[in-house]
C-alpha cells in the first residue's frame, strides 16, 4: 500500500475501473502461500474534500499504482517485492511524486509484518492488509494494520467498472484522534475491504472518514481507495448480478428500445370496415422509394392517383412519412412537408386518417372530408374538376413554358406570396416532371404548375405577384395549362382552391371547372395556424 509524503492511518479501496472479463475465469491459485511468483497490481488513490471552516475550498488527490510480487516463501517468512510510483496535487497549488522499489517481510502464521512496512503511518505490531486467511465465514474476525474486521458477507458483489466480482466483505468501522501534517482532528470511519474467496488475496477497499475540529473550526471529508487492477489469482464473476444486471438490464433496455422503434416507425395494424367487408390495414414509416413503388392506385377520395409522386417527392426531401396499406394497394398517406412545416393527410376511410393522425406529430396539416379527428377545422378547400379539358386560346407572348433557370425568379415571387421558404418545393415540382408556365410582363409576375398521372391531372401554384394581379395573368396561365394537358390526352383535371380564394375559384369556374367534393385544413393548435395557403406538392 503506498504512500505519500503525508501521513495516514488507514488503506483505502475502491473499485471503479472498467476491466475486461470472461466468464469462464482460469483456475483460481492455491490458497497462499503457493509458490513464489505470485503477484497482484492495484490502483490506490486518495481524495480529500467537502472542506469547513479553515479547510474551506480545500482539496487535494495522490493517486498511485503499486506491483506485489511473492519473491519467496520460507516456512513462515514470506518475502515480498513492491514497486510503483505515485503523485499528488492539491487546490493550493502543491505538488509531489515519486517512485518506490523495496522489500518487505512477513510472518504466514501471525500475519504480522517483520521489519519495514508497506504502509505510512504509526501503527504497534501491524498485521498484513493484503492477505487474510481463507475460508472466510459471515461473523468471523480478521485483524488488519491495527483494527479489526467482521466478515459481514461471504459472497458479496464488488463492482470492477460494469462488471460485477465476487469476493468477501469485511467491515469495521469507529473514531480514533488524528494527529498529522492535516491537523488535530476527531476522525470517524467506515472502511470495507475485499477479499478473494479462494485465495485469501485483497479484491478491492473503500475507505471513508469525516474529519471535525473544533479550535478552530475545521471540516472534511478524506476518502480512500484501492482496486486490483491485475493478479495472478483471478477473481470470479458475480454469476446471479452478472445474469441480473450486465445481461437483465441490457436485455431489458434493447426489448424497450425495439417496443419504442416499433412504436415510432412500425407497422401498425388497424382495422376497417369496407364495403367488400374488414380490412386489415398495415401502417408504416418509410423512408425509401421502394416501399411504394408497385402499389395500386388507392387512398384518397381525390388525389389517389398523385400519392406515389407525392411520396417519392417527400422521400427526396427527406420529409417524414407514414404509407398505409391494404396489401398491394395504397390505403393512405401521411407526409409532413418540413419546408412549409404543414402536412398532408389522405385517406378513404375515418379510422385510418386517425391512425395516421397519430403517428406524425404535426401541428398544421390537411385531410380529407371532416374527419374526427384531434384538431380544429381552420379552413375548407373545395376539391373542383373539369372533364375532357379542351384547347384554349392564350396570349403565347405573354405566357410561356418554365424554364430552369426561371426557378429563382419564380422562388422570390412565391416566397413573397406565400411569406415562406419555397425553393424546394418549387424545385421539387420542377425536377418531378410537371408542367410549368410562366406570365411575363417585362420579368416573371407568376406561374403555375400542373402534375400529370395516369391520364389525370392536378393544377396547383396558380402564382401572381400582389402588383400585377387583376390583370388576367392567372387566367392566361391557366388557359396555358389547359391546353397543354388537352394535348396529352388528359381525360379529367382537379384542383384544390380555399372557399375564402375567391380570384382562383373565379378562374375556375371561368373554364368550367365543377365541385366534386371537400378537404379540410386542420390545426392542433388553432392560434398558432400557419396560414392555409394551399397544398405543397
Amino acid at each position: 500500500m503506498e504512500l505519500a509524503a503525508w501521513e495516514h492511518r488507514r488503506l483505502a479501496v475502491a473499485l471503479v475501473a472498467f476491466i475486461v472479463f470472461i466468464l469462464v475465469p482460469p483456475p483460481a491459485a492455491a490458497p497462499f502461500p503457493s509458490d513464489p511468483g505470485d503477484w497482484f497490481e492495484y490502483d490506490f488513490n486518495t481524495y480529500t474534500d467537502q472542506g469547513e471552516g479553515d479547510y474551506s475550498g480545500y482539496w487535494d488527490e495522490m493517486k498511485s499504482h503499486s506491483r506485489y510480487e511473492i519473491m519467496e516463501v520460507d516456512g513462515d517468512n514470506v518475502t515480498v517485492h513492491r514497486t510503483g510510483s505515485w503523485s499528488f496535487r492539491a487546490s493550493d497549488g502543491a505538488s509531489d511524486g515519486a517512485t518506490f522499489d523495496s522489500v518487505f517481510y512477513f510472518n504466514l502464521t501471525s500475519r504480522l509484518y517483520n521489519g519495514p512496512y508497506d504502509v505510512d503511518g504509526v501503527y504497534v505490531d501491524p498485521i498484513i492488509w493484503f492477505w487474510v486467511s481463507p475460508p472466510l465465514a459471515n461473523g468471523q474476525i480478521a485483524p488488519i494494520l491495527d483494527d479489526t474486521f467482521t466478515v459481514r458477507a461471504a459472497d458479496d458483489t464488488i463492482w470492477f467498472g460494469l462488471v460485477p466480482k465476487s469476493a468477501a466483505r469485511l467491515e469495521s468501522t469507529g473514531t480514533y484522534e488524528r494527529d498529522d501534517a492535516y491537523g488535530r482532528f476527531t476522525a470517524t470511519y467506515t472502511d470495507r475491504y475485499w477479499f478473494d474467496r479462494e485465495t485469501g488475496f485483497i479484491v478491492g477497499e473503500l475507505y471513508e472518514e469525516r474529519d471535525v475540529a473544533f479550535a478552530p473550526f475545521a471540516k472534511f471529508r478524506w476518502r480512500a481507495e484501492v482496486f486490483v487492477t491485475a493478479s495472478s489469482y483471478a477473481i470470479p464473476l458475480h454469476l446471479p448480478t452478472f445474469l441480473a444486471v450486465d445481461i437483465g438490464i441490457p436485455a431489458f433496455l434493447i426489448a424497450a428500445g425495439l417496443l419504442l422503434f416499433r412504436r415510432r416507425r412500425g407497422p401498425w395494424r388497424v382495422t376497417t370496415t369496407t364495403p367488400e367487408g374488414k380490412r386489415r390495414i398495415v401502417l408504416r414509416r418509410v423512408r425509401k422509394p421502394e416501399a411504394f413503388h408497385g402499389l395500386k392506385p388507392g387512398g384518397s377520395k381525390y388525389f389517389a392517383p398523385f400519392l406515389p409522386i407525392f411520396a417519392e417527392r417527400a422521400v427526396a426531401s427527406k420529409d417524414p412519412i407514414v404509407l398505409a396499406t391494404d396489401g398491394d394497394r395504397f390505403a393512405g398517406l401521411f407526409v409532413h412537408d418540413a419546408e412549409s412545416n404543414v402536412g398532408s393527410l389522405f385517406a378513404e376511410d375515418g379510422t385510418v386518417a386517425g391512425s395516421l393522425s397519430r403517428r406524425l406529430r404535426v401541428n398544421d396539416f390537411f385531410a380529407e372530408d371532416e374527419w374526427p379527428l384531434r384538431a380544429q377545422l381552420v379552413d375548407t378547400f373545395l376539391v373542383l374538376e373539369l372533364r375532357d379539358p379542351q384547347p384554349l386560346s392564350y396570349d403565347a407572348e405573354l405566357v410561356r413554358p418554365l424554364r430552369r433557370d426561371d426557378l429563382p425568379e419564380v422562388t422570390t415571387i412565391a416566397e413573397e406570396v406565400y411569406q415562406g421558404k419555397a425553393s424546394q418545393w418549387i424545385r421539387s415540382s420542377y425536377n418531378g416532371g410537371d408542367l410549368g408556365f410562366v406570365a411575363v410582363h417585362g420579368k416573371i409576375v407568376g406561374f403555375g404548375f400542373a402534375t400529370v398521372a395516369d391520364g389525370v391531372a392536378r393544377l396547383h401554384t396558380l402564382t401572381v405577384h400582389a402588383a400585377s394581379r387583376a390583370r388576367g395573368f392567372g387566367s392566361e396561365i391557366t388557359a396555358a395549362r389547359l391546353s397543354a394537358l388537352a394535348a396529352l390526352g388528359v381525360e379529367r383535371v382537379i384542383v384544390e382552391i380555399s372557399k375564402h380564394n375567391a380570384p382562383s375559384l373565379r378562374v375556375a369556374y371561368k373554364y368550367g371547372f365543377q365541385e366534386i367534393g371537400r378537404t379540410t385544413y386542420y390545426s392542433r393548435n388553432r392560434s398558432q395556424a400557419a396560414f392555409p395557403w394551399q397544398r405543397r406538392f
